[in-house]
């Protein structure tokens, strides 16, 4: 199996930091991981402002939903 663009990874990272579920850019990179993605922690911790974003995403969710 192919691993997904970082395109595709920066989506899906979005869209489960938008869920409220996790806390910071860590969890949803382990949450990818156990997905079957290879070292997506490490490919999202390539990106800073991604990573800053994502935990962002991920307070404001938490917020939202009042988790």
């Amino acid at each position: 199996m192919s691993e997904p663009s970082f395109e595709a990874l920066r989506t899906r990272a979005y869209e489960l930091a938008d869920t409220g579920r996790y806390n910071t850019w860590e969890e949803i990179g382990k949450a990818l991981e156990a997905d079957g993605v290879a070292m997506a922690s490490k490919r999202l911790s390539a990106d800073p402002v991604l990573t800053r974003m994502l935990t962002t995403r991920c307070e404001q969710a938490k917020d939202r939903y009042g988790r």
